[in-house]
């Protein structure tokens, strides 16, 4: 009896490792892709919550709903992520002089597409 593997067995074999390889190979980039807008999201949550904790650590009446303050823009790995901060008194409430509501949206953008993130935060002055 003869050893060792056909013709057929041995194209079947290597067009089989062939289609194993290419799938492994395109994986590696998209998944590249997915961890860099990851981390760009996961930047852009930050540097919202920063924002909102400065507001937060102001006085009350330091934070003028007139004139909201200005942030300069973060750049992150060659990525501008641009603040913007936008205040308002709750009128949905009875406690509208106590209740400030502080918003912040961060956008950048990532492979040519404009991305954002909203953080909402509320401010009060309400005495215990």
């Amino acid at each position: 009896m003869r050893q060792g593997f056909t013709l057929l067995e041995t194209i079947f074999a290597s067009v089989l490792f062939g289609f194993i390889v290419l799938f492994v190979l395109n994986l590696y980039p998209s998944s590249i892709v997915a961890v860099r807008r990851g981390e760009t999201q996961i930047i852009a949550d930050n540097c919202a919550q920063a924002i909102l904790e400065d507001l937060r650590s102001r006085s009350f009446y330091n934070v003028n709903v007139a004139s909201p303050p200005t942030y300069q823009k973060w750049v992150y790995g060659g990525t501008d992520f641009i603040p913007t901060v936008s205040l308002a008194y709750d009128t949905d409430s009875s406690l509208e002089p106590f209740l400030k509501i502080a918003t912040v949206n961060i956008t950048w953008t990532f492979q040519n597409r404009t991305n954002s993130v909203v953080h909402t935060m509320y401010l009060n002055n309400i005495t215990r």
